[in-house]
């Protein structure tokens, strides 16, 4: 069983990559975190998979606190993938004190958090994309071969980066105090649907958000008339909605 986490689809498209080329099935934790009774047992000589974009050098703290919820028997095969722009820190470490991790891998993929960077352009998407097939096909393989392996590109400083850059990203940058429609929103309601933590109501067929965000960017990033900014640091600025760039020159449905 793989599970994943995702806001604007990378971890989805590589989470549905390794399933198809493990011969396992890809689950949305999402669907999950309403049911209270929800939990799992992983035994021994089962393979349990998770697939999660890193957040500030960090797992999301969703997926830590959905991870509370699954017991691991000695002998169960566990591996993650880790998702991100450029590199992951400590993740995989912070991870392995909720998963009993065999093997661990980190996915380049292209970049999503538009509240800090540059969506990409169209090239580097592809080019990105284009790696990240070839390197899932070696990550398969490692999985069906039931190796241990720890693949993570852990960057410069990853230490100082998950240790004490994250904790401070996580209290005071971890919310959504700056998100607003701008006259643009038509009241679709598709922001409050794909909102994986259900933070988003509408009121008066506009969207508010209430305060429980993990900057997953699915509201910002799929609105389909781009009417959604954080401050005035998205203004301007493309959209990343997995496999392209979306233009807000473009007018979407």
């Amino acid at each position: 069983m793989i599970y994943y986490f995702s806001g604007t689809g990378n971890s989805r498209w590589a989470a549905g990559q390794l399933a198809a080329k493990t011969g396992d099935q890809a689950y949305n934790i999402c669907d999950l975190l309403d049911d209270k009774k929800w939990c799992l047992t992983v035994k021994k000589g089962e393979a349990f998979g998770l697939v999660f974009p890193v957040y500030g050098w960090s797992p999301p703290l969703v997926v830590l606190d959905w991870l509370k919820n699954i017991t691991f028997e000695e002998g169960a095969y566990c591996y993650a993938v880790c998702t991100c722009g450029q590199d992951c820190g400590l993740t995989m470490n912070t991870l392995s004190r909720r998963l009993p991790l065999t093997s661990a891998f980190s996915l380049l993929m292209p970049e999503n958090y538009i509240t800090l960077f540059k969506a990409e352009s169209p090239q580097k998407i592809c080019d990105k994309i284009a790696a990240a097939t070839i390197r899932l096909e070696h990550i398969a393989k490692a999985i069906l071969g039931r190796k241990t392996v720890f693949d993570v590109n852990q960057g410069k400083l990853p230490a100082f980066k998950s240790r004490f850059i994250s904790p401070i990203f996580n209290a005071f940058f971890m919310n959504d105090r700056k998100f607003y429609a701008t006259s643009n929103c038509n009241g679709c309601g598709l922001c409050a649907q794909i909102c994986p933590l259900k933070n988003i109501e509408l009121n008066d067929g506009k969207p508010c958000w209430q305060g429980n965000c993990t900057q997953c960017m699915a509201c910002i990033c799929r609105c389909p008339v781009l009417a959604i900014e954080y401050g005035n640091k998205t203004r301007g600025k493309d959209r990343y909605v997995f496999p392209s760039v979306r233009s807000k020159q473009e007018s979407i449905l």
